[in-house]
């Protein structure tokens, strides 16, 4: 996997953070900041997205309660919750903002795992514990994959950034 060690995921595409250093650049130590879930997937589908963002000098929205939701259902339940109303949602963001980042935390540590062949899953930890072939239903077979956030070249793993949605 390809890594990253400069800011511009702060600034445009997708993230998934689970390093508090790295959220910490964005929040600016304001919790309330971040939007739930439930926000969020409400403005994707009503298009009322606010004038400003509210993190990262109007540069980025956070998001949290992915991975608790994740945790709750099936998985098939949550593959197809993937595909058609997250990654819509997504790209709903996107389409509003072309140069803004979407940052989504994930408090209770690193979810996602990769292999050498760049294959992204998500390990859920609810009731129903199983993996999700995150990176084939979100971004499917492209050369343009995910990259791992770093703060410095030999830092610790603190997230995933992908440019965009198609």
């Amino acid at each position: 996997m390809n890594q990253t060690w400069d800011t511009s995921w702060q600034q445009q595409g997708t993230s998934w953070l689970w390093g508090d250093e790295a959220l910490g650049q964005v929040l600016d130590g304001r919790d309330s900041e971040a939007w739930s879930l439930r926000q969020f997937l409400q403005a994707a589908k009503g298009g009322c997205w606010p004038k400003e963002l509210p993190s990262n000098k109007d540069n980025a929205l956070v998001v949290a309660g992915l991975d608790a939701f994740l945790d709750l259902l099936a998985s098939g339940d949550a593959e197809k919750w993937l595909d058609e109303v997250y990654k819509s949602a997504i790209k709903a963001f996107q389409s509003n903002f072309e140069t803004a980042a979407l940052i989504f935390w994930l408090p209770g540590g690193r979810r996602l795992t990769w292999d050498t062949s760049d294959a992204v899953n998500w390990i859920c930890r609810g009731p129903d514990s199983h993996r999700l072939d995150f990176g084939r239903i979100l971004w499917g077979k492209t050369e343009d994959y995910p990259k791992e956030i770093l703060l410095s070249e030999r830092g610790k793993s603190l997230g995933l950034h992908y440019l965009r949605f198609s």
